[in-house]
């Protein structure tokens, strides 16, 4: 049902997109013409996708796209960032960041470099909750640098 919800925002549903390349399974092109309220969608049902893929893998104890779906949604605005200032976005970014740390933490993102990685990540987010102000993400997002 997510795979069809995300479908809608493809402009040719019938052509692959192998010759192209991706942003989170979408092409340059798609990401470009997202609309704000597009954004925030796509980047929540990205967010669901990988709790659903989660969910089952835990299930079936095994692995699945989980990470792959969370790591498309911060690929998504980032491109997306890169074309509109998405500095209010917060309640578009925040949930990605949390299942990020959750998945690192729980070492469902298994790199050579995962220090780093949740470095990065982790600098982003109290760049983007110092950005914004409220001392209860910029809480959070220390207590995730820590």
């Amino acid at each position: 049902v997510i795979d069809e919800a995300l479908a809608l925002w493809t402009f040719d549903r019938s052509s692959s997109h192998d010759d192209k390349e991706l942003v989170g399974g979408f092409t340059e092109e798609e990401v470009e013409a997202f609309h704000e309220t597009d954004l925030h969608s796509i980047i929540q049902l990205k967010i669901e996708e990988s709790k659903v893929l989660a969910t089952q893998a835990s299930y079936e104890n095994g692995s699945r796209d989980q990470v792959k779906c969370i790591i498309d949604a911060l690929a998504i605005f980032q491109h997306f960032s890169s074309t509109v200032d998405v500095s209010r976005y917060r309640s578009v970014k925040f949930p990605i960041y949390s299942v990020l740390f959750l998945y690192i933490k729980t070492g469902r993102i298994q790199q050579e470099n995962r220090k780093c990685f949740m470095t990065q990540v982790s600098d982003d987010f109290v760049t983007d909750a110092t950005l914004h102000g409220d001392p209860v993400h910029l809480s959070r997002a220390l207590a995730m640098r820590a």
